[in-house]
């Protein structure tokens, strides 16, 4: 696994976790020059899915303790904020989910976590908030392009930090 950074590590960290077989530049390249604006940007490439690396995919569990470790060894432990597109969501859930780092925010797009109706996901949406104390968003892409997803998301974390700044 590699995790590509963006921006000054003084500035708040945000982690983005693309999607199954989906390369960290298409998914984010073009919003990583407006959050380095705001954030220390980290964009992680799975082991099997980088170019630059002779790897193959081992599973989640091994892939989401090499984020953790991460994040401990790099950013003492703590994430502003965590974004999962698809499989990259049920990364951010299962890092809450262990409690191994501290994530402020955690945001899920397009994730297994987000597949049901509005009244499943609301639901699921607060067990997953509740669980310690982060908030989570739930992105639903129907009906909309995915690069407008991760931008809309994406704007919205950065419009919040601001807000309680």
């Amino acid at each position: 696994m590699k995790i590509y950074s963006f921006g000054e590590e003084t500035k708040p960290a945000i982690l983005l976790l693309p999607g199954t077989c989906c390369h960290w530049k298409r998914n984010f390249g073009h919003v990583i020059p407006l959050l380095q604006e705001h954030f220390y940007v980290l964009c992680a490439s799975y082991d099997g899915f980088d170019e630059t690396e002779d790897s193959t995919f081992p599973n989640m569990l091994i892939e989401t303790a090499k984020l953790e470790n991460y994040i401990q060894k790099n950013l003492g432990g703590q994430l502003f904020a965590a974004y999962g597109c698809s499989l990259g969501g049920s990364f951010v859930g299962l890092m809450v989910q262990r409690k191994k780092i501290h994530i402020r925010h955690g945001i899920l797009g397009s994730s297994d976590l987000d597949q049901g109706s509005n009244d499943y996901l609301t639901k699921e949406g607060e067990v997953i908030r509740n669980v310690n104390g982060n908030q989570t968003c739930h992105a639903n892409c129907t009906g909309r392009g995915k690069k407008g997803v991760d931008e809309m998301y994406l704007r919205i974390i950065s419009h919040r930090y601001w807000q309680h700044k």
